[in-house]
This record gives structure tokens, C-alpha cells and sequence, in this order.
């Protein structure tokens, strides 16, 4: 024991993306694990930052979107002290209406 944790968690899986109507979309992945525990998951929209929500949360909705155009998401996990995963394969979907 002792010394920093340095550990990354592992990249969530399973990443899906539903399009909930009126330019909404739900994003639900499976949950990284880590080795001292999860803070929480980073979300992000064609490569950038969009939101986040804690690690008891697998799901993330994303509002006010166009329709008519695609969008890819990834997710990433954070540990209690801030390490984190790389992001999840993404996944991308065009929004109805």
C-alpha cells in the first residue's frame, strides 16, 4: 500500500444512442470499472465536452439537438481522485424529428 493511485478505470462499454424525438438523445453505456472507485462519466459530442453525470448514473440525455444531423458521442469514467479512462468506441445517429 501507499504512493498515488495511478490506475486508470476501464473504458465503458457497450456505448448505445437513441433518438428520443424533438431532437433529443439518450446515450446509455455499461459501467467502467476501477480500482479505489468511480466519481463519475464524462460526455462528449463530436469531440467535445458536453456534460457529465455520477458513476451511479449509465445514462445521459442530450437536448436541443438539430434534427436532420448526425452526431457521434464517447464516454469516459473518472476516478475519486481523477484519473481517466480513455473514451468509449463511439457511437453516432442522425436525429428525426
Amino acid at each position: 500500500p501507499g504512493g498515488p493511485d495511478t490506475e486508470l478505470p476501464s473504458v465503458p462499454g457497450a456505448i448505445t444512442a437513441t433518438d428520443l424525438g424533438g431532437g433529443s438523445v439518450q446515450i446509455d453505456w455499461t459501467a467502467s470499472t476501477d480500482n479505489v472507485g468511480l466519481q463519475s462519466y464524462l460526455i462528449y459530442r463530436d469531440n467535445q465536452y458536453v456534460g457529465w453525470v455520477d458513476a451511479a448514473t449509465l445514462t445521459y440525455t442530450d437536448i436541443g439537438l438539430t434534427v436532420g444531423l448526425t452526431y457521434s458521442y464517447e464516454v469516459r469514467a473518472t476516478d475519486l481522485v481523477g484519473n481517466r479512462s480513455a473514451k468509449s468506441a463511439a457511437a453516432t445517429i442522425t436525429v428525426g424529428p
